[in-house]
């Protein structure tokens, strides 16, 4: 007979054109903290589950020359 499939989220990924700003964000509101690779990611820690934040836009991007 097969396993069961667990079905809850383990990792998520968000994206945000204000690292900072996202990164106090959600350590206030829920206690993370980050681990930081470099300027554009951030791992999320201690949170129940595995993911990262990448500066980046929210929609489609357009950068203008």
């Amino acid at each position: 007979m097969p396993q069961e499939m667990s079905m809850k989220i383990d990792y998520v990924e968000f994206s945000s054109p204000e690292m900072e700003a996202t990164q106090s964000f959600f350590a206030k509101a829920f206690g993370w903290s980050f681990v930081e690779y470099g300027p554009n990611y951030r791992n999320i820690q201690n949170a129940g589950l595995g993911g990262g934040v990448e500066r980046n836009c929210l929609a489609a991007c357009f950068w203008p020359n």
